[in-house]
């Protein structure tokens, strides 16, 4: 049965393409965005007669890097800029006549240093590949018990390989610098503890496989989904559910951004000869942008525009309280009624009237507050992000124009290169959910008056 929110209501003169999208809400469930399940018309007919349920508008197909491409364009970017700061330090001047060197760089790294540093960036790699075959092989009821093997097989291959390597350094480094290798390991088990899946797999699942099937809050991909529920208690669920995928996600990006700064970044100079001159202005502005390149196509990967629509959704459902002074009301907030527009109540003593037309948060909930205002309107997000990464271009493109040396020229092209990549998806974004949330505004505006 069809939920009553996506009947089909007479539409306003068309203000463009994602307008006219109000038609076919029923395209979000085919596409794994929704699920509107209708399974909840009694408390419909209850809350509708007070407030009035938000309308959703279809965010258009947007395409997307799948796993093993992301993976293979991270593998890239990582290798090219340690090999860009091996470059920065190692540099030779093999042009003049009297140089006995006949290549760019002075070869002089320890080869199980390279080694060690190869594995861990294309670990996630490899394990992406190896479970997109193994996918392709294996039932979907075997799969979650061969998916622990093949993340047990890759933990005990790269395992191995690293305390190979670390053995061989240890002969010809100092011990110190062992604990320079390990550092981040130790970082990781704060953030994730034991287990094994997130050292290799970007996705992050938050809640058991029974609770899964019971709640029907994921998708086949794991991505979480909007229930257009009627019922505070189940939006207040969803929105807990919604921040923990969220905190998941954003610890994977950190993490890994850092992770990899660190390994392709930092340890190169770590690692570099007592008698090695390099200049340690453009090596540290190598981390530097390493690091924030990786950042942001981590963010890009991980919170698509489809993602945080799945959670401007729940926060129109959500709603928001605005604290009141002066008016004094007797009629006390309950968890189990979704409050229309306007109205004050009391709670712990204070009084906060609702701002939006459904409102099911908790009044002076500083988690509800926060999932409202980041999420009314995602484009405001992304709009952040692509300014940041906007003047991070533009301080790159100063220090390409006002590069003396060939190597400096060498690492700031080969890092705009990515940079440039990452420029195209976010204002694809931007422009794209910009259209779509001004248009769910306009069609708003238009049905209240």
């Amino acid at each position: 049965m069809q939920h009553p929110l996506h009947l089909h209501h007479p539409q306003p003169a068309p203000v463009h393409q994602g307008v006219h999208a109000i038609a076919h809400v029923n395209h979000n469930v085919r596409h794994g965005r929704s699920n509107c399940n209708g399974d909840n018309s009694h408390s419909y007919s209850q809350a509708a007669q007070n407030t009035a349920l938000p309308k959703h508008i279809p965010v258009p197909y947007i395409p997307r890097d799948g796993d093993v491409l992301f993976e293979f364009i991270m593998f890239l970017f990582t290798v090219v800029c340690c090999a860009l700061q091996f470059l920065i330090i190692y540099r030779s001047i093999f042009w003049l006549p009297y140089s006995f060197n006949e290549f760019a760089l002075n070869v002089d790294v320890d080869i199980h240093l390279i080694v060690f540093i190869g594995v861990i960036l294309m670990r996630r790699l490899v394990y992406t590949m190896v479970s997109r075959v193994g996918q392709a092989y294996v039932s979907s009821v075997l799969w979650p018990a061969a998916q622990r093997v093949i993340q047990l097989i890759m933990l005990g291959w790269v395992g191995s390989v690293i305390l190979f390597c670390l053995y061989n350094i240890m002969h010809t480094h100092p011990i110190v610098k062992l604990f320079y290798l390990c550092y981040p390991l130790s970082l990781y088990f704060i953030l994730f503890g034991l287990r094994v899946g997130p050292f290799f797999d970007l996705t992050v699942f938050s809640v058991s496989e029974s609770e899964q099937q019971s709640k029907s809050i994921l998708s086949f991909d794991g991505s979480p989904l909007h229930n257009c529920s009627t019922s505070p208690e189940a939006i207040r669920e969803e929105v807990d559910f919604l921040k923990s995928d969220i905190n998941n996600r954003m610890k994977q990006v950190l993490f890994n951004s850092v992770f990899s700064a660190y390994y392709a970044g930092f340890i190169p100079c770590c690692f570099a000869t007592t008698l090695m001159y390099y200049e340690t202005y453009w090596a540290t502005f190598h981390i530097l942008w390493l690091w924030l390149g990786s950042f942001v196509l981590y963010l890009t990967h991980c919170f698509p525009v489809r993602y945080c629509d799945v959670m401007h959704r729940c926060a129109l459902h959500l709603g928001r309280w605005h604290r009141l002074i002066m008016p004094h009301s007797n009629v006390h907030w309950t968890g189990n009624k979704l409050w229309p527009f306007e109205s004050v109540v009391k709670h712990y003593d204070k009084l906060y009237q609702a701002l939006s037309s459904t409102n099911a948060a908790e009044p002076g909930n500083p988690v509800h507050n926060r999932f409202y205002d980041l999420f009314q309107n995602p484009s405001r997000i992304y709009l952040v992000v692509f300014t940041m990464h906007i003047l991070m271009i533009l301080v790159q493109l100063m220090q390409l124009a006002t590069a003396s040396e060939w190597y400096q020229a060498i690492s700031m092209a080969s890092v705009l290169f990515f940079n440039y990549y990452t420029l195209y998806k976010l204002l694809r974004d931007l422009l794209i959910s910009h259209r779509v949330y001004k248009a769910e505004r306009i069609v708003k505006d238009r049905e209240n008056s």
